[in-house]
């Protein structure tokens, strides 16, 4: 079984560590990062995802490379100066570690083109 987290806060303006240095973000990126997900919707070109941790290197399943996507990022939208999401197909389990408090960062991974979200 697969369950929906729902109103997930994934990003915020502010500055923040990104890996080519400090970056500021303002409520107009925000609403650029929700123009380009809304354009990608429906296409074969990126489908954005739930992972947890930061590099493809990581294992948590015993697969042989890269990270599996354990959730579809569905609807991405900004209130104020939060950007939010609703996640779809989320495995119970990982369902489950969420509520006990097992993960309780949320940090997007933001590309000029492609985006992901891991805890």
């Amino acid at each position: 079984m697969a369950g929906i987290i729902r109103n997930l806060e994934i990003f915020g303006t502010g500055t923040h560590r990104a890996s080519t240095g400090p970056i500021t973000v303002t409520e107009e990126d925000l609403d650029q990062i929700v123009e380009a997900f809304d354009a990608l919707q429906g296409t074969n070109i990126v489908k954005p995802h739930l992972k947890l941790g930061h590099t493809d290197t990581q294992k948590f399943f015993g697969q042989k490379d890269g990270v599996p996507s354990l959730g579809w990022i569905e609807r991405v939208w900004r209130e104020g100066q939060k950007l939010l999401a609703d996640i779809t197909d989320v495995p119970d389990a990982l369902l489950d570690m969420i509520k006990s408090r097992r993960f309780h960062n949320v940090s997007a991974e933001v590309y000029i083109d492609i985006w992901f979200l891991w805890f």
